[in-house]
């Protein structure tokens, strides 16, 4: 009896509105968290896959640094300020050569010899991804091991042998290669043999080992200080967007190709907490329509809630038929809304698995618990405004 008496509603589109409204922004809400959750996992999956990464960092040069007018190195205090940073797992600075090195070396049956001045770098062994047996250097060894970046013999193949007539060098070939070395400074020179003994695909500069250097440092320039200007930074998310903040912050430069992906994945959390923030606003103003529906279907109802109660209904049974009403509808939106989550879901992962990415199967667990707060949350609103519209009747 209740029911035919308390539901006749004039503005029926308002109320189905209004509950179209919260349907569709829960729906955002949800499943931009949902995509998220299952972006975030794929990443998690990658990095471990990946292993560790490793960017190389140095300040822009410009107009008044190039000509020393303003300084360009990293301090003792910024590496620890990069160190601190949660992404950085560790960074170490590259330390160079003062001295001048020029190397010879005779190719073609030593009919031609190719000569040039040469700089060296070194870092510490544990960011070298060359096999290190041979990576070992005292004063008494009878030559200086060298690791050359594997695009240096890939510019000497195809760009700089061809034009001169120059034959071409393996891999193979290239570590068997033995050259004279003339190291100078200040205090004199000396002459001597360096080897190659791997090509690094991660660093692109030519590596002597840490020990050499010091020794050859502070042998032929000893009054030279170090200023380091790149630092060698090793991290388990090249994709973190934080990390990409923390170079512009900080006006730091580093490979590009290594960022994109940091780039693609901050496009996509932008995107992703945009269309939850448009979903925000649309449950906010369907729930305050929903509720003033609600006070006009009350309201409407003025004088067959004051019969009733003459008659003898307490207006908690009223307000608590309200409520049912109202139940019923939201658990609907909120039943539908998990539908569409795992229909939006699966045809997300399909598309994924084309591209040979796995996603978790199934609606995240989070989802659950953010829609059921969502839930109890809406249906206490609405128990608190029934009660209040009803109580104000009598």
């Amino acid at each position: 009896m209740l029911k035919r008496i308390l539901l006749k509603v004039n503005k029926k589109w308002q109320l189905i509105g209004a509950v179209l409204g919260t349907l569709i922004g829960l729906f955002l809400i949800l499943v931009s968290i949902q995509l998220y959750l299952d972006v975030f996992d794929l990443l998690n999956d990658r990095k471990y896959m990946l292993g560790q990464e490793f960017l190389i960092l140095n300040k822009p040069v410009s107009l008044l640094n190039s000509t020393d007018l303003l300084d360009n190195y990293f301090g003792e205090d910024e590496l620890e300020y990069i160190k601190e940073q949660k992404f950085v797992k560790d960074a170490e600075p590259f330390i160079y050569s003062n001295f001048s090195a020029r190397f010879y070396v005779n190719l073609s049956n030593n009919q031609q010899t190719l000569y040039s001045s040469i700089f060296f770098e070194s870092i510490p062994d544990k960011f070298i991804d060359v096999d290190k047996k041979e990576w070992n250097w005292t004063p008494d060894s009878n030559y200086i091991p060298i690791i050359l970046p594997t695009d240096y013999l890939a510019l000497y193949n195809f760009g700089f042998a061809p034009g001169r007539n120059l034959p071409q060098i393996s891999k193979g070939t290239m570590e068997t290669i033995m050259f004279n070395l003339v190291i100078s400074g200040p205090n004199g020179s000396r002459k001597m043999i360096g080897r190659i003994i791997g090509l690094s695909d991660r660093l692109n500069t030519v590596l002597v080992p840490m020990d050499f250097m010091s020794w050859a440092n502070e042998k032929f320039m000893p009054a030279q200080e170090q200023f380091p200007k790149k630092i060698i930074v090793m991290t388990d998310d090249p994709s973190n967007p934080a990390l990409l903040d923390f170079l512009i912050e900080n006006g730091y430069e580093t490979n590009k190709e290594k960022l994109k992906s940091s780039k693609l994945n901050l496009l996509f959390n932008t995107v992703l907490l945009a269309v939850a923030f448009i979903g925000v606003i649309i449950v906010i103003l369907s729930l305050i329509v929903f509720l003033l529906s609600l006070q006009l279907i009350i309201s409407e109802s003025r004088d067959k809630i004051s019969l009733l109660i003459q008659l003898g209904y307490k207006y908690t049974k009223i307000s608590n038929f309200y409520f049912v009403f109202v139940s019923i509808f939201i658990l609907t939106i909120f039943l539908i809304n998990f539908i569409m989550i795992f229909i939006v879901k699966s045809e997300f992962a399909s598309w994924f698995s084309e591209f040979g990415f796995e996603l978790t199967p199934g609606i995240n667990y989070l989802i659950y618990i953010i829609g059921i707060s969502l839930l109890v949350f809406i249906i206490l609103i609405n128990l608190f405004n029934i009660r209040r519209s009803v109580k104000k009747l009598t």
